[in-house]
């Protein structure tokens, strides 16, 4: 032991050249030289670091601003740590990498779909990410675009807070469905109802119980999604960008009629989901790529990680609320 000590030391004392003279920089770099972790190696490392504790010439005292620093390490960083967070369309695209993201900070993740096999799915994925995620992420299916869709919003809030003895932190509505854009001179009132199911009366019916199924603070949050196509349409999309709108709109009263909780929307640009797989081969989904990149300031489209990270913040931030979030590039701007 004497002889490893003695290797422990010199090697110590040279790491101490390399990275300062800290205490905090010292103390692994022990570790590392015999090829263990700094927080595994018990009985071995109390002898090592015992002895240079009493040396000091290798081991300086910290100043109380390392001590200070070490204190503080998780003011941000944890803010999401054991928060229950219920994430609907979590099972690709943008609303995948929000629960993704999610679960990276900490937080007890519901994702839905209205499919079974697509949740399965992303908590495989999440899960082979991130092996020590598997007790804090779950799914359960919720078709907003079913004739039963306030029953299907209540049975997942109901499982999502195991019948309400949980409450959520937040919810993130993400979720869209597959539609078609008539003509605004053929358009009929069942084009008008299918189009508004899940992009309105979902985010409506899912914000009816969220004073139920979540908990009272302004440290939760209600986020929901709309498009930037209702700030700058495209030719043909009036009923879309009116639904758009709506949704907008919707949040700015939520903000006060669910108060303390804070609602919000994200609007994002042109986004490389799975869904440009559907648009051809991979020249053509390639050609519009560019097409749309060259619509923005940023020379690029949008992927699903970049729009997480608003969702996070939003989630993080108590003092965000009634705020619409363009994150699309500057596409407006062009």
């Amino acid at each position: 032991m004497r002889l490893l000590a003695s290797a422990i030391s010199r090697g110590v004392a040279s790491g101490c050249r390399a990275t300062g003279r800290g205490a905090f920089a010292l103390r692994p770099c022990g570790a590392r030289l015999l090829g263990m972790d700094f927080h595994k190696a018990s009985s071995t490392s109390h002898s090592i670091f015992q002895l240079h504790s009493t040396d000091s010439a290798f081991l300086p005292r910290p100043s109380r601003s390392h001590l200070h620093t070490v204190a503080m390490a998780s003011k941000y960083t944890n803010k999401l740590q054991g928060k229950r967070v219920l994430v609907l369309g979590g099972t690709s695209g943008i609303g995948f990498c929000v629960a993704e993201a999610a679960v990276e900070y900490g937080a007890i993740v519901t994702v839905s779909s209205s499919r079974q096999a697509s949740i399965d799915k992303a908590i495989k994925r999440i899960t082979d990410a991130y092996p020590d995620s598997a007790s804090r992420i779950n799914g359960k299916t919720c078709d907003l675009g079913g004739d039963d869709l306030e029953e299907q919003i209540k049975g997942l809030y109901e499982f999502a807070t195991n019948g309400g003895a949980n409450k959520l932190d937040h919810v993130v509505n993400t979720a869209g469905d597959k539609f078609s854009l008539p003509k605004i001179t053929e358009f009929t009132v069942e084009a008008a109802n299918k189009l508004s199911q899940v992009r309105f009366m979902g985010t409506l019916f899912l914000a009816k119980y969220a004073a139920t199924y979540m908990n009272s603070s302004a440290d939760s949050s209600f986020t929901t999604t709309s498009g930037v196509n209702g700030a700058k349409p495209a030719d043909g999309w009036a009923a879309i960008a009116g639904y758009i709108t709506a949704q907008e709109g919707l949040i700015r009263g939520l903000a006060k009629d669910i108060k303390p909780i804070r609602a919000n929307n994200v609007s994002p640009g042109a986004v490389h989901t799975e869904l440009f797989n559907h648009f051809g081969n991979e020249e053509e989904v390639k050609a519009i790529v560019e097409m749309y990149a060259g619509k923005t300031l940023t020379g690029r489209i949008g992927k699903p990680e970049d729009l997480a990270e608003t969702y996070i913040y939003i989630m993080k931030n108590p003092f965000v609320t009634g705020t619409i979030h363009q994150v699309d590039g500057g596409y407006l701007l062009v």
